[in-house]
């Protein structure tokens, strides 16, 4: 009886012991995984330090891109840097520039409006001396004496000659066209010459071309109306006679004047 119940629980027991071979317990799994890492220190160190010279590489590697970046950025932010500073000083020239231009478009249109009253004026102070010269010589002022005197024998008043007056005129008409001329010209505004000067149509308006017996051809002979510059830019061309040169009938004479070789 008691071997048939030996050969019983024998089988029982053997499924136990496989069945603990099949599931170790948790506290030999920790001990198998940590076996190994205490059976090696030596590979465990080699490890280590192959770990930290390719992680100080890496960093190193790293480093270096991000310095070749930031000094990429830099550059390219001196590039912008300059090339705003230049476009700001065209920027600054070019206000400037523009500025000058509108003051003197708009002294170049007061210039022109005056240029004829300066015509007039002109003609005006040329009439005056063209008066003064037909009315005959100028009779000298009386000095407060010979005022006194005068009238005394003539009576209370005393009137001026007609010849003083047209002088006192005439001078008076020139202070006050050389006064305008000298305001005028700290503007820019200034006259030139052409009589006796060769022919520019750059300069001048022909309107008549004369002979002449004097005045070789294209040479000006006389000017109508005042040619102006403005700040060395022409404003108005001078209207002026052009010299055609001798006369056929007075060349012809000259050349019969010559004497002839024989």
């Amino acid at each position: 009886m008691n071997k048939s119940k030996d050969k019983h629980h024998l089988p029982e027991e053997a499924k136990k012991t496989a069945k603990a071979t099949d599931n170790p317990a948790p506290a030999d799994v920790e001990a198998a995984d940590k076996a190994p890492l205490a059976a090696g220190p030596t590979e465990a160190g080699s490890a280590t330090r192959l770990g930290g010279a390719s992680g100080e590489a890496l960093v190193a590697e790293h480093g270096a891109g991000k310095l070749k970046k930031a000094e990429q950025e830099i550059a390219q932010l001196k590039d912008q840097l300059l090339r705003l500073r230049a476009d700001f000083e065209n920027y600054r020239k070019r206000a400037l520039r523009e500025k000058g231009e509108i003051y003197e478009n708009a002294n170049e249109a007061l210039m022109l409006e005056l240029l004829p009253v300066i015509d007039h004026f002109q003609l005006a102070l040329k009439s005056a001396k063209e008066h003064l010269a037909l009315s005959g010589p100028v009779v000298p002022a009386l000095t407060c004496g010979e005022r006194s005197r005068t009238s005394k024998v003539e009576g209370s008043t005393v009137e001026p000659v007609k010849g003083q007056a047209d002088s006192a005129f005439q001078e008076g008409l020139q202070l006050i066209a050389d006064q305008m001329m000298s305001a005028l010209s700290k503007y820019g505004l200034n006259p030139f010459n052409s009589e006796k000067q060769p022919f520019d149509p750059n300069l001048h308006e022909a309107i008549n071309c004369l002979p002449s017996e004097t005045e070789p051809e294209g040479t000006i002979i006389a000017q109508s109306r005042q040619g102006y510059r403005f700040n060395n830019k022409m404003l108005r061309p001078a209207q002026v006679v052009v010299s055609s040169g001798k006369s056929a009938s007075l060349q012809s004479e000259a050349n019969s004047q010559q004497p002839v070789e024989d």
